[in-house]
């Protein structure tokens, strides 16, 4: 068994360095290649070439591009390395066969960045099904035009195993001369609760994403991130089990959308009370497209008290966890439903015509009573003292457009109990939280 310390050089020029079965690869210093490829036991290794940012290996058929018939039995991983001892970052992309559809050749194909350096599947392919893709630190999948001057659709299949540590991100963008701007990423997604997916527009346009698989064992963020002011990412979910699944810990950005757009396309019921909706920046959108109804139980939340997150689409999404950081909704079309805790912090900014806020009804715990729960915020210079909590929420809610349920969606004889709390910031009152509570029978309660 060997062991490589320290400063190893190794200048395989156009040959591949094989170490065979048995040899304990641990390099507690730098590693420089020159060139050509190094093979550990099964694994293949592309290392990035001296001098070079940018740098790819491809193949054919079942064959690399170097003329080495590809291993079905191989992992192959590229891997980027400061390799020249003098400073710089590297780059180096595995880019995938013009054509219409193909198949990775090995066992599995893994993408490694080290520190700042880069590490890329370049996709050429507008069809291609990976069995195995395992994606580390920094690694890059860049969806670029099969056939420049076409738009379409590229797909990617297969499995996608998401195993960034914390701290770090995998990229999946566009490129800024792709005319192919609709990925569809079919693989299925797997991933801890560190996996981080940032999909990112490129300056030229907008890029669409469109989730098609079984991520139900993908427990990290999946995040919609602009690239500049001009150009957005759109992601696309098709049901519950393409968002992810449930995180096994609070994840309050399990779901982002920076200055970009999520769509939901189906109706699904998203019951992941860890996974949290983040709002970040401004200019963010949530659609539901019409027909369908999104229920996301997990929490919301926003990156500032301004940060706004506006509903558009016709379809409805219902917010059933708490809003645990202060932000704006906006509602330009269809249906927004707030639960009880989906209301704490959140400021309803517009409503156009023809769209709808409804507050949900409140829970009603097991001994049949509505436990006192927050209903409805109502900023300070739209609250009068001189009247009652309940006749502030009347007259808020014309106001601003928001649907209060007769006796609060309850079904059959309540008697309701509202209040009003004030919220403070030192000195100052910046609104005030109508509460509600509700038992059986009785008469109806107002409490200044």
């Amino acid at each position: 068994m060997g062991k490589a310390t320290g400063s190893v050089n190794f200048d395989g020029g156009s040959d591949t360095i094989r170490l065979g079965p048995g040899f304990d690869w641990q390099s507690t210093g730098r590693v420089y290649i020159d060139s050509g490829a190094l093979e550990i036991a099964s694994n293949t290794v592309f290392w990035t070439e001296t001098g070079s940012t940018s740098s790819a290996n491809t193949w054919e058929d079942t064959t690399w591009d170097s003329g080495v018939a590809a291993d079905a039995d191989h992992e192959y991983v590229v891997w980027a390395m400061k390799n020249d001892g003098t400073g710089g970052n590297q780059t180096r992309y595995m880019r995938t066969p013009a054509a219409k559809t193909g198949t990775f050749p090995g066992k599995r194909l893994a993408l490694e960045g080290v520190g700042d350096n880069l590490v890329g599947l370049y996709l050429k392919t507008k069809d291609l099904t990976i069995g195995d893709l395992r994606l580390g630190r920094e690694a890059h999948v860049v969806f670029a035009s099969y056939n420049e001057g076409q738009v379409g659709e590229q797909r990617l299949s297969g499995k996608i195993t998401v195993v960034n540590p914390a701290g770090s991100k995998t990229y999946i963008k566009g490129t800024r001369s792709t005319q192919s701007r609709y990925h569809n990423i079919a693989a299925d997604l797997v991933g801890g609760t560190n996996a981080y997916i940032r999909l990112m527009s490129y300056e030229a346009h907008d890029s669409d994403y469109q989730f098609t698989g079984d991520n139900s064992k993908y427990l990290g963020a999946i995040d919609a991130c602009w690239y500049n002011a001009a150009n957005a990412a759109h992601a696309n979910f098709y049901g519950a089990n393409t968002v992810g699944g449930n995180p096994t810990s609070k994840l309050v950005n399990g779901l982002v959308v920076d200055h970009s757009e999520i769509i939901f396309n189906e109706t699904a019921d998203i019951d992941q009370p860890n996974r949290g909706f983040y709002a970040n920046n401004t200019d963010n959108y949530v659609n539901v497209v019409d027909g369908k109804t999104v229920t996301w139980a997990g929490p919301l939340n926003f990156s500032a008290s301004d940060t706004t997150l506006t509903k558009t689409g016709a379809g409805t999404i219902v917010f059933k966890g708490a809003t645990e950081s202060a932000g704006v909704l906006n509602v330009s079309a269809g249906k927004v439903v707030l639960g009880a805790n989906a209301v704490q912090n959140l400021l309803i900014g517009t409503v156009a015509d023809g769209a709808a806020v409804e507050l949900a009804a409140p829970t009603v715990g097991e001994d049949g009573k509505v436990a006192l729960q927050d209903y409805l915020y109502i900023p300070a210079a739209s609250y009068d003292t001189e009247k009652s909590a309940a006749e502030n929420l009347a007259a808020y809610a014309a106001t601003a457009k928001v649907t209060v349920p007769s006796n609060l969606g309850l079904t059959g004889s309540w008697a309701v109990t509202y209040t009003a709390e004030a919220i403070t910031s030192g000195e100052d009152t910046l609104g005030y939280m109508i509460k509600v509570s509700a038992k059986k029978g009785g008469f109806l309660v107002i409490i200044r």
